[in-house]
């Protein structure tokens, strides 16, 4: 009777080890499903998800958790670090400095929840960034002309890739000269990059391009160099926004770019927005458009016709009348040839199929962008062309 006991006692011990051994196991997995990156993309309030938007401060930032129990990550215009612990079915995360606790829940194992932060629940991803991979981003213009290069380095360290290894590889994938003088972080997530006088930005020189990326004019050049880094860095650092990069030129001044046609002046007041965003507010050549009411423009006043040129092409106008003209563009990209319609509110602006035009009335030049904001050019009358 006795060894029949304990023989009992022994299965419920060996029973309950395996109970608390799963139980252990199971807790384990639970703990798992918080580890590595996740990405915010909205918040959650009144019921609601409300997806951020595009200048949101938390449009980007990313929650990092490790395995010793630590975890970094950024709400609003606060920076968070401290550690985490699983409590039931939710995570705490304590933050030592502000001596505040934020929960986190996570949910299918794809989504997580942030709460205790102001009244909203702020609703993130795992991120997509995969470690040891460096993803390079080339950007012709619009979404079709951008194009992802996945990058895998031998002896990354897993604490990220620095924007000098980006503009590294920029460098070797396209042959141009992305080489930087200096990169400052600034605010949360931002930096401001001070460009090299060597760098293919100030001039191409005797460098060979790669035959992928063959550029026939600066203009083109300079705004893929200038994009492509900028793209480059908000994909490979989530928390940088479109708002945190600043360019520079040697000696800590705005990045000026004299060969642009005209020169471009980018201000360190304001940060690097991209082309699209320069062609839809200027006229695509760094100069405002025409600070003049259309209203009071007399279409008679407004002479298209004519012969214009750039360094990639050229643009024959005729047929003027007031509300339309007949166009020939050729260029190294594309020949198109039509009829385009003015805007009958605006005799400066006039549209064909997939083209817009924008007469500048100061230099009697013409800026071509097509529907996605991809630059066709800046023309310039021949008639006031120098040399």
């Amino acid at each position: 009777m006795k060894k029949l006991l304990a023989i009992l006692m022994a299965a419920v011990l060996l029973l309950g080890l395996a109970a608390c051994n799963l139980g252990s196991k199971d807790k384990e997995e639970d703990t798992d499903l918080i580890l590595g990156a996740w990405a915010l993309y909205a918040y959650e309030e009144n019921g609601g998800i409300t997806d951020f938007e595009p200048d949101d401060f938390n449009n980007g930032h990313v929650f990092i958790f490790e395995e010793d129990r630590t975890f970094i990550g950024a709400l609003e215009s606060d920076a968070w670090s401290g550690t985490w612990k699983r409590t039931g079915d939710t995570y705490e995360l304590i933050e030592p400095s502000y001596g505040e606790t934020l929960n986190a829940r996570i949910e299918d194992d794809v989504t997580i929840f942030i709460s205790g932060y102001g009244e909203r629940t702020y609703v993130g991803k795992r991120s997509e960034a995969e470690p040891g991979i460096m993803t390079l981003v080339t950007d012709f213009g619009g979404e079709d002309g951008r194009k992802e290069y996945p990058v895998e380095y031998d002896d990354y360290e897993g604490d990220g890739y620095s924007v000098w290894e980006m503009a590294m590889g920029l460098s070797e994938l396209t042959g141009l000269d992305f080489t930087l003088l200096e990169v400052s972080p600034v605010g949360g997530a931002g930096f401001i990059i001070t460009w090299s006088p060597e760098s293919s930005l100030f001039g191409m020189g005797d460098r060979e391009q790669n035959e992928e990326f063959q550029f026939f004019d600066y203009d083109s050049m300079a705004w893929f160099m200038l994009d492509s880094l900028w793209q480059t860095i908000r994909k490979n650092i989530p928390a940088a926004t479109e708002e945190d990069i600043f360019y520079a030129m040697e000696g800590g001044k705005a990045l000026v770019l004299e060969n642009l046609s005209p020169p471009m002046d980018f201000t360190l007041e304001t940060p690097y927005m991209g082309s699209a965003f320069y062609f839809a507010h200027q006229d695509g050549r760094g100069d405002i458009i025409d600070d003049i009411n259309p209203a009071d423009i007399d279409p008679a006043d407004v002479h298209w016709a004519g012969e214009y040129g750039s360094e990639i092409g050229k643009l024959n106008i005729v047929n003027y009348n007031g509300r339309s003209f007949r166009f020939t563009l050729d260029n190294v990209n594309d020949r198109e040839e039509g009829v385009a319609a003015l805007d009958p509110e605006n005799p400066l602006e006039a549209s064909y199929a997939r083209f817009n035009f924008h007469f500048n009335m100061s230099d009697e030049s013409v800026v071509v962008l097509d529907e996605d904001d991809i630059f066709y050019g800046t023309y310039i009358s021949t008639a006031n062309a120098v040399g």
